[in-house]
């Protein structure tokens, strides 16, 4: 499995800091965008609703969840 760059730096009111390395946001941010785009958009012209759309997202979530898989291996 995978390793996260962070360090807790100690502040004067006994609370600590946890700073992650930078390039830990910007794979967060990607992957939540990658997940969002599985979710399908509404067409009120089509009146379709997120039943329709079942199958397609649960493939679409499948092959992220193979990809999340392979990349901690």
């Amino acid at each position: 499995m995978g390793s996260i760059n962070a360090v807790t730096i100690p502040c004067d009111n006994n609370e600590h800091l946890i700073v992650f390395e930078m390039e830990l946001m910007t794979f967060c941010h990607l992957l939540c965008k990658i997940i969002a785009k599985t979710f399908p958009r509404f067409d009120s012209k089509e009146n379709r609703n997120l039943e329709y759309y079942e199958k397609k997202s649960k493939r679409k979530l499948r092959v992220i969840l193979k990809f999340l898989k392979d990349l901690k291996s």
